[in-house]
């Protein structure tokens, strides 16, 4: 006998609210699942409805998806940019809001760092997902280069501060979806970004040179003079 479902689920609501719920669920279930398990009848219910009640408010499943990338973008680039004319205020300002979405978001942390959402899409809006990464990278760099030509990263290159940067958001994402050993706090994502000042500051004080490691010779060996006569 199938168990009764819960009427706070399947009480009548107001389209856009059920809506939102649907897409919730979907996120929820595409992040925890994956593609495989991402159907109309767990969707439906994880909602508490039939197959049928799920196609009164989206006429497909890519539709769902849509909504769910939709949702997905909400969350990632709400207030975004960040303002201040200083350009490591506005990049610390987006480190922070971005780790703090991923704490609060763990399903949004773990498709983001995934392809799922991209494979689950439809191409125009797997373009929307791929621009999710591109529009956070920009944003990055370009904070990096104006902190570098105002004088404020002098001893480390744009490149090497940008992999430190994301690489750092890349960490705390990961830590986020999986829960290993916890989520990251604030105070974590505050000391990681504490972490990276540090660095900053001792480049520009000239106590960090990041250099490229000159690329092993080609080229087949010399073998070395026989001394025997």
């Amino acid at each position: 006998m199938t168990a009764p479902v819960s009427r706070a689920l399947t009480r009548r609501k107001p389209t856009a609210a059920r809506r939102h719920e649907i897409a919730e669920a979907a996120l929820d279930l595409i992040a925890a699942r994956g593609v495989a398990e991402f159907t109309a009848m767990g969707v439906a219910r994880a909602v508490g409805l039939s197959d049928a009640a799920l196609f009164r408010h989206f006429d497909s499943m890519e539709s769902i998806v849509q909504e769910v990338i939709d949702r997905v973008d909400k969350i990632l680039f709400a207030g975004f940019p960040p303002h201040d004319a200083d350009p490591l205020v506005r990049l610390q300002r987006f480190f922070g809001h971005r780790v703090e979405i991923m704490r609060r978001h763990p399903g949004v942390a773990r498709l983001v760092a995934s392809d799922i959402l991209a494979t689950l899409a439809p191409p125009a809006a797997a373009l929307q997902v791929r621009s999710f990464k591109r529009r956070s990278l920009e944003f990055i760099r370009a904070c990096v280069v104006e902190a570098r030509q105002k004088g404020r990263l002098e001893g480390l290159g744009v490149d090497e501060v940008c992999v430190l940067v994301v690489g750092s958001i890349h960490a705390l994402t990961q830590r986020a979806w999986s829960m290993q050993p916890s989520p990251p706090s604030p105070a974590l994502a505050a000391r990681v970004w504490a972490a990276l000042q540090r660095t900053f500051d001792a480049g520009r004080a000239g106590r960090v040179v990041i250099a490229a490691t000159p690329a092993p010779r080609s080229g087949r060996r010399r073998r070395p003079r026989s001394t025997s006569r």
